[in-house]
């Protein structure tokens, strides 16, 4: 393969150019100045210091010293307590009837609320409570819109449109989220001004168990691995003596 190539050589070990392209991949979002012949040059002379390092650092024996040997041994721990913990959860793979189990006892986590609402914007609360008294005195909702609201939404009648939670305001969503459906409500500050909310359709959805299966099993598969680690934890402590001071 063309990424196999040798760029280089110190004392006779080859540097490759694959080396350059992972090194390259191992520096993420910098990396991506490196995408060129120069860049790919610079890394590649990079790693030949690498090694010319790795070639004085034997010949002067500083693997020997103390403080490498308690590095390496920091580091061989560490490595072997994250091998430890893959090895452990490896294997967690839910079978496809607890999925399914999981699926149906937890629908609402999958789900997703649709909401349609009108609503009119004015700059002042006492404005806003004159138009509410029309409008429960048998104002159309949508024709006090078009008169008085200030929003585009206006020539609409106040309409917004499908939308979901969290796509507004807090302010307004938190009250499009539990208003009475049919009965405007109102004033409602946010950040633009006073609101008289009129929520027209709620709507959950529950999309089936194929179209959310790989969300399911990453979620499942998450809590799953957590008991067996909790599990393993608590197997553990049984064997060795564990001393807490705080």
């Amino acid at each position: 393969m063309a990424e196999d190539r040798i760029i280089a050589k110190v004392e006779g070990k080859p540097v490759y150019f694959s080396q350059v392209m992972r090194t390259i991949a191992e520096m993420g979002e910098q990396g991506r100045e490196l995408h060129s012949d120069e860049g790919f040059r610079q890394v590649g002379d990079e790693l030949v210091h690498q090694e010319l390092l790795l070639l004085d650092a034997k010949e002067k024996k500083l693997d020997a010293d103390e403080e490498y040997q308690k590095a390496v041994a920091h580091m061989k721990e560490e490595l072997l307590k994250q091998y430890a913990m893959n090895k452990l959860l490896r294997g967690v793979q839910p079978e496809e009837d607890e999925l399914t189990e999981y699926y149906e006892s937890h629908k609402d986590r999958f789900g997703g609320m649709k909401m349609k609402a009108r609503h009119i914007l004015v700059d002042s609360e006492e404005k806003a409570a004159e138009i509410l008294e029309e409008i429960r005195g048998g104002r159309d909702f949508s024709e006090a819109a078009k008169e008085y609201s200030s929003c585009p939404s206006a020539k609409e009648g106040g309409h917004l449109g499908e939308f979901g939670p969290g796509q507004m305001v807090k302010e307004f969503d938190d009250i499009v989220q539990t208003a009475e459906i049919g009965v405007p409500v109102g004033p409602v500050k946010t950040q633009f001004g006073y609101h008289l909310i009129l929520v027209d359709n709620r709507d959950q959805t529950v999309p089936s168990f194929e179209a959310v299966k790989e969300q399911v099993r990453q979620q499942y598969g998450l809590l799953k691995q957590q008991e067996v680690y909790i599990n393993k934890m608590n197997e553990l402590k049984k064997l060795y003596k564990v001393e807490k001071f705080q």
